[in-house]
């Protein structure tokens, strides 16, 4: 798919979701349910919140896994970075492949959930 056109259906399924209030209900609904979990496990092991720095902007962010599907595996992480009130702000959602790649470890992680033999690589796509 183009650019063009994924940006288009995206806008579309966007709309979609909007305009179906029970769908918009279970996917925020399902969304903060995946957040409260990722606080858990946070909680009880720091080593789940990955860090993850951007060099170009200077600026530290970590990954919280979240699982929207099954709690008991992780679909996508959160990027959060720390605010000036010093509470967390999650901004962007990467696919675990993403969130792989761009993971700075500061510390050595458990294998709790970035684990690169469990991620799935989409397909290259063709132009």
């Amino acid at each position: 798919m183009s650019y063009q056109n994924k940006n288009f259906y995206f806008e579309q399924f966007g709309q979609a979701i909007e305009e179906d209030a029970r769908v918009y209900r279970f996917i925020k609904a399902r969304l903060d349910d995946a957040l409260r979990l990722a606080i858990k496990r946070v909680k009880w092991n720091y080593k789940t919140a990955i860090p993850m720095y951007f060099p170009t902007q200077n600026i530290m962010s970590l990954l919280l896994p979240l699982a929207m599907v099954n709690d008991n595996q992780v679909d996508i992480a959160l990027v959060t970075e720390k605010t000036q009130s010093g509470s967390y702000l999650g901004h962007t959602i990467l696919p675990l492949d993403w969130a792989y790649s761009n993971a700075r470890l500061v510390c050595r992680p458990d294998r709790d959930w970035l684990i690169a033999q469990n991620i799935v690589q989409d397909e290259p796509e063709e132009e």
